[in-house]
């Protein structure tokens, strides 16, 4: 009777067990170089607010961005080039409720953004904290005037006044590396699972385009995933081809597996073939 050659099977086990993800993440890394021959993409970043709550509940802004000349004017703070944040505007709209706005320039082109958010009127609350920490509205849009949104509820933060009021929604900056044109692309997810997202994408002359798609059309083009990454809109950090490719390292993965555990399969392997070729 035939001895099993247990070094070799389980080298063979090992292996096959850690090869899938070694491979999605060199499909991975082969997806991302590809994508930044094609692309730029830049995150845009919004300052945030000093605001004012008087003894009555009413509020607004005290002040708004950077004192530095060199990227205000006028209230108008430059975010890159060719684009500005016009105005920002902190209101009570109602007895328990509020509205924050955002009018951004983008070359020739207006844009406004807008929330409506509950108030937190308790008696015993500090008056700075009116703001209460989640709520939901949907975000309404406007590009030139015309109305783009599509009125769906989306969690907020109203106590945040900087990009990280939304997120599950973002300004991201996108230059095509090939044909030097630009566009800036206002990215929302429409569930806070990330399962569909919108994007409206507006060039320099003004043309708006909205394109609309799931997770699983997503991987269909390399750009969709980088928009949201950069616009950090999703529960989870996106590969290309997946959902799992991007994670914080620890001691078992990836060291452990899959890296360790695929040498100490090809290190059992030539054992068994050893041992093979011995007899």
């Amino acid at each position: 009777m035939k001895k099993t050659n247990l070094p070799f099977l389980l080298g063979i086990l090992l292996f096959l067990l850690s090869a899938p993800p070694i491979i999605n993440f060199v499909q991975e890394m082969h997806y991302e170089q590809k994508s930044e021959e094609l692309y730029n993409f830049q995150t845009i970043f919004t300052p945030n607010l000093e605001f004012y709550v008087e003894d009555n509940q009413d509020f607004g802004i005290e002040s708004y961005g950077p004192t530095d000349q060199n990227t205000m004017e006028k209230g108008r703070i430059s975010l890159r080039p060719g684009l500005t944040l016009e105005k920002v505007q902190l209101i009570r709209t109602g007895k328990d409720k509020g509205t924050f706005s955002q009018e951004f320039r983008y070359r020739k082109n207006r844009i406004e953004v807008k929330d409506t958010f509950p108030l937190d009127l308790s008696k015993d609350k500090n008056l700075l904290k009116i703001f209460p920490e989640t709520g939901t509205s949907p975000i309404e849009i406007k590009i030139n005037g015309k109305d783009y949104s599509n009125r769906l509820p989306l969690t907020i933060f109203p106590n945040l006044f900087d990009q990280s009021r939304y997120p599950y929604f973002a300004l991201v900056f996108v230059e095509n590396l090939k044909t030097k044109k630009e566009s800036l692309v206002l990215a929302q997810a429409n569930d806070k699972h990330g399962n569909n997202y919108r994007f409206l994408w507006i060039s320099e002359n003004g043309k708006v385009r909205a394109e609309t798609f799931n997770n699983n059309e997503r991987t269909k083009k390399l750009y969709r995933t980088d928009i949201i990454n950069a616009g950090n809109i999703s529960p989870i950090t996106l590969g290309y081809k997946g959902n799992t490719v991007e994670f914080y390292p620890t001691l078992f993965f990836p060291f452990l597996y899959p890296l360790l555990s695929a040498l100490a399969g090809v290190f059992l392997i030539i054992i068994g073939g050893t041992m093979v070729h011995k007899k």
